[in-house]
């Protein structure tokens, strides 16, 4: 070039750890230009020129290259190189480090929700109550103990109002699951308890206080010491209080009962 020889010199590897030179292109590119230039902002000192077509004109390189290491550009594509090698600022570890705090929030509200549907079953009091929103004075039961126990302790408190808005664990289908899931947990108990026995259920109805017919279901059996003993299953809405339609309930509650458990067979009522 202008009858001297001039080309990339490895000696600028040691001053520009940013530098690379393709061999095949007879040219040298910026390795954090090339990842991760902006080419929507304005251009500077030939950042596109380091990150797409590559930099040929050796007569002035090392100024040029002086000017490239510390323009805006540069720095930014130098940041954000940086960040990404860096693992403890990497979005998937941020992801699932959030995610693992946000499961062991989840452990607390489910555990706490738990504790008050099972005082509330065992005490046979009611969950809900008319006015639920924000602004009432009286949420209902199960809320109201929800917000108790938050007020006694820290931890629950913390991950109430740090959790996930969307799974609080407090709103009416809520409440029925962890009632559905206490419900079967105590009929498997009783499962356990019969454990092949002969039994036999006894049938009674009565009208709630939406006019509405309830048969009630309950086991009777001897246990090992020789006690007989009766056990609550639950209650079957039915249409009607004849003979066929307590046939008819019955035969649902106990097939929804004992499905897992097909063995047992009941005495001849």
């Amino acid at each position: 070039m202008s009858g001297e020889f001039r080309s990339f010199q490895k000696t600028w590897y040691d001053e520009f750890d940013w530098l690379e030179y393709s061999e095949y292109k007879n040219a040298a590119y910026c390795l954090y230009c090339y990842l991760f230039f902006n080419s929507a902002k304005p251009e500077k000192f030939g950042s596109s020129v380091f990150a797409h077509q590559g930099f040929v004109n050796w007569k002035k390189a090392k100024d040029i290259f002086n000017n490239h290491n510390v323009c805006k550009t540069h720095v930014e594509a130098r940041l954000k190189c940086e960040d990404f090698m860096n693992q403890k600022t990497n979005v998937g570890r941020k992801l699932v480090q959030i995610s693992k705090e946000e499961e062991k929030r989840y452990e607390i509200r489910l555990t706490a929700s738990l504790g008050v549907a099972r005082f509330l079953i065992m005490q046979g009091d009611a969950f809900r109550g008319h006015d639920e929103s924000s602004t009432s004075l009286n949420k209902g039961t199960y809320r109201e103990m929800i917000d108790w126990y938050k007020d006694k302790v820290e931890i629950v408190k913390e991950a109430y109002e740090k959790g996930s808005k969307n799974c609080q664990m407090l709103s009416p289908d809520i409440q029925k699951d962890l009632t559905k899931a206490c419900a079967e947990e105590v009929t498997s108990v009783i499962m356990d308890e019969i454990r092949g026995k002969k039994f036999s259920v006894l049938i009674d109805e009565s009208r709630d206080v939406s006019i509405k017919e309830q048969m009630t279901v309950i086991l009777r059996f001897v246990n090992d010491e020789g006690k007989v003993m009766e056990r609550f299953l639950g209650l079957q809405h039915v249409q009607s209080c004849t003979a066929i339609a307590l046939k008819e309930g019955t035969s649902r509650r106990r097939k929804q009962k004992f499905q897992m458990r097909g063995y047992f067979q009941p005495c001849p009522l």
